[in-house]
């Protein structure tokens, strides 16, 4: 057992030399002409220090079997390392594997020669030892450490390309996605794990009356890791607080949850805590207009489909078909008005000026 233990740890060892002896051919190349200079250089002959063959991710990419971006990449890490000396030593000796020295050379090329020296002393000593993650933490500290002025500039400037995007995924599924600033991010994402706490709090009760004030210290690491740095639990506290009747944001969906197939893990209660919000939002009175209509989602469905005689697929606005059973679960809950189409083309022919709540037994 030991010898093969010992073994695995000489071939990632080995295959770090011969990767930083790949880079070490990488870089060589990078620095040599292909052709004749303009000025009569000859070809094979090195460029002056600083300047790279334009022509040496191609031949990268065509050896290796590569895209062309990622013989550029390969190129770029290979010269990045010429400013990075120790990194490059510790790589040669199979003390850094690949992904470690990515995450060297990518941490520290926003910092000038003098501090990316400086940074690359603070982590690399205990690099070899740590995981990758570890590693990336060490990194990102060093980086503000080594020049606060350019990190705080670079922080400015990533603020500024927040955003949120929508992609539509197979089998009625979206992805939603956030690029936020890190303590507003965390302040999310402390909200959402203590309304599905208490989400998972109700359910248990509703399956098992009295369990939910006898839970198990592990049940509740989730939440807690999530809430254990930086006052986050207050942030999520004032954040709930800014959306009306909060405290029904999951009550039905509980119920609902607890009925229809057993108790949900914590990331299935985050993610409908996170859409309940929006839904609770939406009954806002006092959200802008457009045409004079609320901000809604819109499901277009045959009747027939609604009431059950075939299952036709709906229409979800903004996302395309989905399942009829989908369909009919959101009509249940819907306002609905009425839409005369043309069966043969589907286009639309007489659109209702009147709209229905139907009642629950319907």
């Amino acid at each position: 057992m030991y010898d093969l233990v010992s073994h695995l740890g000489a071939c990632e060892r080995q295959t770090a030399w011969v990767q930083a002896r790949q880079l070490s051919a990488v870089r060589e190349l990078a620095g040599r002409r292909l052709v004749p200079g303009p000025h009569g250089e000859p070809a094979d002959s090195a460029f002056p220090d600083g300047m790279i063959n334009e022509f040496a991710a191609d031949e990268v990419a065509a050896q290796l079997s590569l895209s062309r971006r990622a013989g550029q990449k390969r190129v770029w890490l290979a010269t990045a390392l010429t400013r990075l000396p120790a990194t490059a030593a510790a790589f040669a000796a199979g003390q850094l594997t690949l992904s470690k020295v990515w995450a060297i050379a990518e941490s520290l090329s926003v910092l000038d020669e003098d501090a990316a020296t400086e940074a690359e002393t603070r982590v690399l000593g205990r690099a070899p030892d740590q995981t990758l993650s570890n590693l990336k933490r060490c990194l990102a500290r060093a980086v503000v450490a080594a020049d606060p002025t350019a990190a705080q500039a670079r922080a400015v400037r990533a603020r500024a390309e927040r955003r949120v995007m929508l992609t539509p995924l197979p089998d009625g599924m979206c992805e939603f996605w956030a690029l936020l600033p890190a303590p507003d991010a965390m302040a999310l994402w402390a909200a959402v794990t203590a309304m599905a706490d208490k989400a998972r709090a109700a359910e248990r009760a509703h399956t098992n009356p009295g369990a939910a004030d006898n839970q198990d210290a592990h049940d509740s690491t989730d939440a807690e890791d999530a809430r254990d740095s930086g006052g986050r639990g207050a942030a999520a506290e004032a954040s709930v607080d800014d959306v009306d009747d909060v405290d029904d944001v999951d009550s039905d969906d509980c119920e609902a949850g607890a009925a229809g197939g057993g108790r949900r893990s914590m990331d299935q209660l985050r993610a409908d805590v996170l859409a309940d919000l929006a839904h609770a939002i939406l009954e806002r009175d006092d959200l802008p207009g457009n045409h004079r209509r609320r901000p809604h989602i819109q499901i277009t469905l045959a009747a027939s489909t609604a009431l059950g005689l075939d299952d036709q697929p709906g229409e979800l606005a903004g996302y395309g078909p989905i399942t009829a059973a989908t369909a009919r679960q959101v009509a249940a809950e819907a306002t609905w008005r009425r839409l005369l189409t043309d069966p043969a083309t589907g286009g639309l022919l007489d659109y209702g000026h009147t709209v229905y709540d139907p009642p629950q037994n319907l």
